[in-house]
């Protein structure tokens, strides 16, 4: 009707739902708009049955109920007609006749096209699981949820289960446009794509939220950080911190089951002992601190040294500016291992052992000690030399040379001094040839077999493609 009347609508005629007027400046206008109106449809013509409903038409506008007023103690009538777009109610009284009294219709206007704010978070703990919800609707009214999980589930787990409930609750309500704020940076990482899924009970929590997804026709998902979202963690936990310190009446559900299906596979997993990491990793990638104020207070201080990679891994800011991975214990072992009798190993004490292992760029807190005994361990050990044409020699004047300029008075920096000389050595062209001894090699610099199997920043960061354009420079 409005495709077929737009060029009257707004100067003859007007259309409200499915209601048509046709309006005219002066009354002696009016038949004629009718007519303009009328020739709209082809093949009409005016008739006498047309001018019968005609004048029936004026004898009921002529005759039109007005509104009464009720009486004190009178039964009153109200009928409601909803449409998807659209409400009317209208008011009656009953005297043998109806006679209406009040009368009104609106229109949602963008009430399905504002955003809907959804504010989620998920607990858990050694009492149990819930998840705590906020809604606010594009008019501002705020409601709040809380979900207990009747099933055991790790922090994550409830986490989604949280942006679940609320995705179900605005779903319900008709939203089709959806921002959702959480401070989970593990789950609105891996909904944008940013976070990597590996666990199978999280990759099925991941494909149902996608699926609910669709129903959406714009969905954006944010984090906050947690004292942002301090109102929703307080129905999570039940607690009785309210962001707005007012009583509140909560209504609490149940959710008797996970919201996947899937059964994980059983399979033999190691799991990693707690270290000296862990503290600093829940900080970096949560924001989550130990209870104990003096520990929370040690690791925030701390943490500003560290440096958080998307692969979870934790690299060191040193003070030459170079980031050094950080090692778990049981891993330094090997590192130690390959750079004092591998392939690579030199023998070396135990200073000069970690010192090493820092400029390959590894770091741990105990590496000095480590490294100490490792070399103590394998004092009594000895490396085999082939047998050389003399270049050997020749090198070894360079490096002695190249330290004596280095050391001057401090002669007990030699070891420090040591890996800095060679790397000068090896990385220097010769005059002979216009190459760097590694180049001339391996045509490229060299990394040792540790630094691969460990895989350190410059593996991780090495693409086969672009060294190749670059060496053939």
């Amino acid at each position: 009707m409005t495709r077929m009347l737009r060029d009257k609508i707004g100067r003859t005629v007007e259309v409200y739902i499915d209601d048509m007027i046709i309006k005219s400046k002066q009354e002696g206008q009016h038949i004629d708009n009718l007519k303009e109106l009328l020739k709209k449809w082809k093949g009409f013509q005016w008739d006498k049955e047309c001018d019968k409903a005609f004048q029936d038409l004026k004898d009921y506008l002529g005759q039109a109920l007005t509104l009464t007023a009720p009486e004190v103690g009178e039964d009153l009538y109200m009928y409601l007609s909803v449409f998807e777009h659209a409400a009317s109610a209208v008011l009656l009284k009953d005297s043998g006749v109806q006679l209406p009294i009040y009368y009104i219709s609106k229109t949602f206007i963008d009430a399905k096209t504002r955003p809907w704010k959804v504010f989620v978070d998920g607990a858990s703990n050694t009492a149990g699981a819930g998840a705590g919800i906020v809604v606010i609707t594009p008019k501002g009214l705020k409601l709040e949820h809380s979900f207990r999980l009747g099933f055991r589930a790790f922090n994550n787990e409830a986490e989604y289960e949280a942006l679940l409930a609320g995705l179900r609750v605005v779903m319900d309500l008709g939203a089709k446009e959806v921002e959702v704020y959480s401070d989970s940076l593990l789950v609105v990482n891996q909904v944008q794509g940013n976070f990597e899924t590996k666990d199978p009970r999280t990759i099925e929590y991941l494909r149902l939220v996608k699926q609910t997804m669709g129903n959406f026709s714009n969905f954006k998902i944010e984090r906050v950080a947690r004292g942002q979202n301090q109102h929703v963690d307080s129905l999570a936990t039940l607690a009785s911190l309210i962001a707005d310190m007012v009583p509140w009446l909560i209504r609490v559900e149940l959710v008797a089951k996970p919201s996947i299906t899937a059964r994980a596979p059983v399979a033999q997993v190691t799991i990693a002992e707690k270290c000296w990491m862990d503290p600093i990793i829940d900080f970096l990638a949560e924001d989550q601190a130990s209870e104990d104020e003096k520990e929370a207070a040690r690791v925030r201080r701390t943490a500003t040294q560290y440096w958080l990679f998307a692969n979870q891994k934790l690299y060191l800011r040193s003070f030459e500016g170079l980031y050094l991975q950080c090692f778990h214990p049981n891993q330094a072992e090997e590192l130690l291992a390959e750079l004092h009798e591998g392939v690579c190993g030199s023998h070396v004490g135990g200073r000069s052992l970690a010192h090493r292992a820092m400029t390959q760029g590894f770091w741990w807190p105990q590496m000095r000690k480590n490294a100490t005994e490792h070399a103590r361990r394998n004092r009594y050990s000895t490396s085999a030399y082939p047998q050389s044409n003399g270049q050997a020699e020749a090198t070894n004047k360079a490096i002695v040379s190249g330290l004596k300029k280095r050391l001057e008075g401090a002669k007990g920096r030699w070891a420090e001094e040591l890996p800095s000389v060679l790397w000068a050595y090896r990385t220097t062209p010769r005059r002979s040839t216009g190459e760097t001894p590694f180049s001339l090699t391996y045509g490229a610099k060299a990394v040792i077999l540790a630094e691969v199997n460990l895989c350190s920043a410059r593996v991780a960061g090495f693409a086969p493609d672009e060294n190749e354009k670059l060496m053939s420079k």
